[in-house]
């Protein structure tokens, strides 16, 4: 989404709110903040795995712009969730997530890549 370079932080993370949450469907809500919660792998893994035992049909993740995610998104959230204390690029966060994710569905079918 392209917006405008005279517009505050705040303007454009209430922007780039609108299209995320038309995209939601209604799943667990994940959101993706610096103020989230962390967890380590296995910690994620046990997260991911009460989410599919509470019968939760799909995790939704909602990763934000360079400037995060408005606190509206963050509020309507079932979990905010830290990947890090560092900074990534928020485009590099996908990638990240998608890994972690990965990491932890391999922990919970005990599979060697994890380790």
């Amino acid at each position: 989404m392209k917006l405008s370079s005279s517009l505050s932080p705040d303007e454009i993370r209430k922007k780039e709110a609108v299209p995320l949450s038309k995209q939601l469907r209604g799943g667990y809500c994940v959101a993706l903040s610096d103020s989230g919660k962390k967890y380590d792998s296995r910690a994620f893994a046990d997260f991911v795995e009460k989410r599919q035992v509470a019968g939760n049909d799909a995790i939704e993740f909602i990763v934000g712009g360079p400037y995060g995610l408005d606190n509206d998104l963050l509020n309507q959230a079932d979990t905010v969730l830290s990947l890090s204390s560092l900074t990534f690029p928020h485009k590099l966060v996908r990638l990240i997530l998608l890994e972690q994710l990965y990491r932890a569905f391999s922990i919970l079918h005990n599979t060697s890549y994890h380790k």
